[in-house]
């Protein structure tokens, strides 16, 4: 309870604090007014005088005044006192030091008027109790406390001084003190609230501001977003932002830069939309924005829209221009959900595709994004129980030279039949294995079944395994893959490794120098996918790689644009060049096939024309066809040999 004061406190203005000091416990409030009013009562009883009950009728009145304030002020402060705390500071000042006034004055005419010691006790005794109470309610505000001593204290010494008695003198000696020690108290426990008020402040900034953006973290930010919620539903959208290759910049400019970076997207953002929208460091390189009155999807896509334009502008960081890309996820209140927690996840889903969509992309959430994120979690949760089960299984595509005559290699493709959900694509469960870090898990899995496999196999026939980007900047890489072979028995000089063009982008540095540890053992890389990644031909030449696959792209419309065709030729061409065997992919015709058995430089073909991928086994005795084909009493001619595998292997 104290911890949540203390927070309430620090978020409050000076005025505000004041105002709940003088405004507070309304309930002993009351039974100090109520005592007041019996001491009152009482007095008139023992005085029997006019005067004295004329006085007692005034402070009642007074009193009930001043009850009747505090229970407004109360019902007020629930509906929300707004900017009205000065107002309503001046209406405690004017009204307590009434109350005050018409106590002393009582007082004073007890004095004057009666000869009965019990009421003069009352009297005296409870302005005085009431007096020393006063910096007690007043502390946070000393000029009240001062204001209040100055119209009691005169009426109450001329009450002892009237009765020219030494007693009463002495008392009033006493009394004189009292009020002097009574202000000096006050200062100092007004004093001592401000510093420690200072102090909570400070702390609470320190635990709710990033230090490096100057904006709220992800606890403030969390506590705006439930306050918003709560107080009074109006629209608003939240927007995750995520800084692209933010990884990549801090690894390799240093982390000052990647400081740096944080500070001016942070600059921007408050620069572009302090005035519309709540900005806060949420972690690491995430950005979440509350934009407050937007009620419409169109008005919340255009803000975002305004996020990526401010931070696609170029940031210098070492003497570099970096062009940064980020990815904004959104989510609407109260359309997508009604509670922080439940908002802020669906925003971060929204990112989460965004992400999936590339560098520079805005989603919406949707419900459609929520019952695809559980999917993804039951793949994942699933993925770990189907590799312990040895559900995951590989196909083994053949790769033949030209002429449809030779097994050059195979390349192994993951497979999941799932009990439940039956076969599921690689395409699906892979990418959820990558963003779950069970890809370690999965790649070495893969490697050891298909080494095993691959250990039957001729010896001039080539085992390709696709590596995804993250693998390839595994620090035991080459000790996992020497692992796995050894216990294989398979020498990795009939190991080839695919990479596509996406995989070095992000990482091209420590990807180059994987690739070159791989090459020094003796595995054979290639490029798979060629053409369509976001790299130049000028890459190509610093890869340590062996040969190229072309993309099937290239080879789909060359049986009838001459464009086409002069793409595909040139393509061959550049990369036969460099010295680099060729394969090309997705060869499905026997148009597409003749017209690549008259390019010399063509080194084996891929594709349906020559067969599927095919399961252990079914490779196993398409690789023991081939070889009796290959004889020369087995025929000359595979392909048209009759022994294209079926599409039912895939």
């Amino acid at each position: 309870m104290e911890q949540e004061e203390a927070t309430e406190t620090a978020a409050e203005t000076d005025e505000e604090i004041v105002l709940r000091s003088l405004f507070g416990d309304p309930i002993w409030f009351a039974l100090g007014l109520s005592c007041v009013m019996a001491a009152a009562i009482l007095s008139g009883i023992e005085a029997r005088t006019r005067s004295v009950w004329w006085a007692v009728a005034a402070l009642l009145f007074v009193t009930m005044l001043r009850l009747a304030c505090m229970a407004t002020f109360q019902r007020r402060r629930r509906l929300g006192i707004g900017h009205a705390a000065r107002r309503w500071i001046r209406i405690y000042t004017v009204s307590s030091t009434t109350q005050v006034f018409a106590m002393s004055c009582w007082t004073l005419v007890v004095f004057w008027s009666s000869r009965s010691p019990v009421a003069e006790l009352l009297s005296f005794g409870v302005c005085v109790g009431y007096l020393i109470g006063i910096q007690g309610r007043n502390f946070a505000n000393t000029t009240v406390v001062r204001i209040q001593l100055a119209v009691a204290a005169p009426p109450i010494i001329l009450a002892l001084v009237l009765k020219e008695e030494l007693a009463y003198g002495a008392l009033c000696f006493f009394f004189s003190f009292l009020v002097a020690s009574i202000l000096r108290t006050s200062a100092k426990m007004n004093a001592m609230f401000f510093s420690t008020l200072a102090a909570v402040r400070k702390s609470r900034m320190l635990a709710e501001t990033d230090p490096m953006t100057g904006l709220p973290n992800r606890s403030a930010m969390s506590d705006i977003v439930a306050r918003s919620i709560a107080s009074g539903g109006e629209p608003f959208a939240l927007h995750f932002i995520d800084i692209d290759r933010f990884k990549h910049i801090n690894d390799s400019l240093g982390h000052a830069a990647g400081d740096r970076l944080l500070s001016e997207v942070g600059a921007r953002l408050v620069a572009e939309f302090k005035d519309e929208a709540v900005i806060s460091r949420f972690a690491g390189d995430e950005f979440l924005i509350l934009q407050r009155f937007a009620a419409s999807a169109a008005g919340a896509n255009a803000f975002a829209q305004r996020v990526l334009k401010a931070l696609a502008q170029p940031v210098h960081l070492h003497g570099l221009s970096v062009v940064v890309d980020c990815c904004v996820g959104t989510a609407l209140f109260p359309r997508d959900a009604a509670d922080a927690a439940s908002l802020t996840q669906r925003a971060d889903t929204a990112l989460l595709h965004a992400k999936r969509d590339g560098p520079g992309q805005h989603r919406m959430f949707s419900t459609q994004m929520a019952t695809m994120e559980a999917e993804r979690l039951a793949i994942e949760t699933d993925l770990r129980t189907a590799l312990e089960r040895g559900d995951v299984t590989l196909a083994f595509q053949p790769i033949f030279d030209p002429c449809g005559e030779r097994v050059l290699a195979c390349e192994a493709l993951a497979r999941w039949n799932d009990p439940q959900r039956g076969a599921i694509s690689p395409a699906k469960f892979l990418p959820v294995a990558e963003e779950a870090g069970l890809m370690n898990l999965v790649t070495d899995y893969t490697f050891a079944l298909a080494c095993r496999t691959a250990a039957d196999w001729p010896d001039d026939v080539i085992l390709a395994v696709n590596l995804s980007p993250g693998q390839l900047l595994r620090a035991d890489l080459v000790q996992m893959i020497e692992r796995v072979c050894a216990a294989a028995n398979f020498p990795l000089t009939r190991l080839e490794i695919e990479i596509t063009e996406d995989t070095l982008v992000p990482y091209e540095g420590r990807s180059l120098e994987s690739l070159r540890r791989l090459k020094e053992q003796g595995i054979r890389l290639s490029l798979d996918d060629f053409g369509t990644g976001y790299s130049n031909l000028g890459r190509i030449v610093d890869l340590p790689i062996d040969k190229v696959k072309i993309d099937r792209s290239f080879v789909s419309a060359i049986e009838s644009d001459a464009r086409a065709r002069a793409l595909l030729d040139g393509a061959i061409r550049f990369i036969a060049s460099l010295g680099l065997d060729i394969v090309v992919e997705g060869v499905e015709t026997l148009g597409q096939l003749s017209y690549l058995q008259k390019q010399p430089n063509v080194w084996a073909i891929q594709g349906f024309i020559f067969g599927y991928p095919l399961p252990a086994e079914g490779i196993a005795e398409l690789l023991d066809r081939v070889d009796a084909y290959a004889r020369p009493e087995g025929g000359s001619a595979f392909l048209f040999g009759g022994a294209v595998a079926s599409p039912q292997g895939s």
